[in-house]
């Protein structure tokens, strides 16, 4: 079974912020909030999916990270979920694209902005 976890970035501080959501749930309203105040709306859930072609084998593989596709010409492409609920990198499946066309993190929406040009 994959764990649900998300990460969620706040705009404070500039940084990234990861739990797991079985921990978060079991919190009391109070806790929730003291632990993320910052970023509510700006939630991405792991895909279920590890890096393995990038310089950090096993990085988890999130919605809003930017992939590198190599086989296609080094095109950039961001994670998102179609409405079938396939976690998609352009019009592949991310599981395809990191399997068979090698495509691996290279950044994310909120830590790397200068990738979306």
């Amino acid at each position: 079974m994959i764990p649900i976890k998300l990460r969620g970035w706040d705009k404070v501080k500039k940084k990234m912020f990861y739990f797991n959501l079985s921990i978060y749930m079991s919190l009391n309203e109070d806790a929730q909030e003291d632990l993320c105040p910052y970023f509510v709306n700006d939630l991405m859930q792991f895909t279920g999916l590890l890096d393995k072609n990038g310089k950090n084998p096993k990085e988890e593989l999130y919605y809003k990270d930017f992939m590198r596709i190599p086989v296609k010409n080094d095109k950039i492409c961001i994670v998102e979920q179609s409405i079938t609920g396939a976690w998609m990198v352009g019009v592949d499946t991310l599981l395809f694209a990191v399997e068979k066309l090698g495509a691996y993190k290279i950044g994310n929406f909120y830590e790397n902005p200068e990738l979306l040009k």
